[in-house]
């Protein structure tokens, strides 16, 4: 085989390389980004939580205190 048969066999492997590396990537980065969105998600819950137990204390302290009704 000629150093030019030799050349193009190893950037024809070259290329399957970085294909490869380049799928590997890709399903790397989407489950880098599926584990993103479930751990945002987890964070959104919890502060969430804190906001209807600040809701709900909020309307148990206004029970039984008088409303102020406009004037008809």
């Amino acid at each position: 085989m000629s150093f030019y048969g030799i050349a193009q066999a190893n950037m024809s492997d070259d290329k399957n390389t970085n294909t490869s590396r380049d799928a590997s990537r890709k399903v790397d980065l989407k489950f880098l980004m599926e584990a993103l969105i479930r751990e945002m998600r987890t964070l959104l819950r919890a502060k969430m939580e804190q906001v209807h137990e600040r809701i709900d204390q909020v309307e148990n302290a206004l029970v039984g205190q008088p409303q102020n009704h406009p004037i008809v």
